[in-house]
């Protein structure tokens, strides 16, 4: 598959989830919809110790309320001569720390595909993530989160730290 069928692939993904329906219903003060995050990105390769950059888009929804959220999100980064995809499906645990403030912890599925380099290729993993949200305005937040991964599979040797920040906007 050619970057761009798969980048094509991820955002159709993205869109079908973004177009679905919630099960549950939103925590109480919120406004529904889906929340929408976009932002600077890095990820460090634990093995090689390489870093990269790009960028990080995701779609957000909650599913039971006060339970779950699914988050579906993009990621595009370039280092040296590499560039990668990565989709992500993170399913979180909501925390309120305030009313302007919360905090997620996620897990989920992530597959990567790697299109230059000795490593070139797809790979699955999982992805384990830390949540920052605070929401200074109504629809208007910006966040701060941390992530964890490890390969699975022929490449279950890959391990790497990564996180991405930015704008928060609550979409109905």
């Amino acid at each position: 598959m050619n970057s761009l069928a798969w980048f094509g692939l991820s955002i159709a993904s993205v869109l079908a989830f973004a177009s679905g329906s919630a099960i549950g219903q939103e925590r109480l003060g919120e406004e529904g919809g889906y929340r929408i995050s976009v932002g600077p990105a890095f990820e460090r390769d634990l093995k090689n110790k390489s870093t990269s950059y790009g960028a990080a888009l995701s779609v957000e929804k909650t599913l039971i309320d006060e339970w779950l959220e699914l988050e579906v999100g993009l990621t595009r980064l370039n280092a040296a001569g590499r560039r990668e995809m990565g989709i992500d499906f993170i399913f979180k645990k909501p925390f309120t720390l305030s009313q302007t403030a919360e905090l997620m912890v996620g897990i989920g599925p992530q597959v990567q595909r790697k299109f230059d380099g000795p490593e070139r290729g797809t790979s699955l993993g999982v992805e384990c993530v830390l949540d920052f949200m605070f929401w200074p305005a109504r629809n208007i937040g910006w966040y701060v989160e941390p992530s964890y991964g490890f390969g699975l599979g022929s490449r279950r040797d890959e391990r790497s730290l990564g996180g991405s920040a930015g704008l928060l906007i609550r979409w109905q």
